[in-house]
């Protein structure tokens, strides 16, 4: 019995060792069809209304986040109600 299941194992392993370069060309052409689509996707088109707005904002204010630390830092340890 355990020989039997030898070559029932054989014969498989050679029915995927002939298919294997079949698999590996599906493969790797499934890999550059998806590249390919990714590619065509991913260009930016200009619209031309989002091309005449600003980058940033006029009155762009970047905050102080160290301050802001502080400001926090200073209220929770002063805060003796909480």
């Amino acid at each position: 019995m355990h020989g039997r299941k030898l070559k029932s194992a054989a014969k498989y392993k050679g029915l995927f060792a002939m298919t294997g370069l079949k698999i590996n060309k599906i493969i790797f052409s499934g890999l550059l069809l998806y590249l390919f689509v990714v590619r065509v996707s991913a260009q930016q088109i200009n619209i031309p209304r989002i091309e005449q707005m600003p980058n940033l904002p006029a009155p762009y204010e970047m905050r102080d986040w160290k301050q802001i630390q502080l400001i926090i830092l200073i209220t929770l340890a002063l805060d003796f109600i909480r």
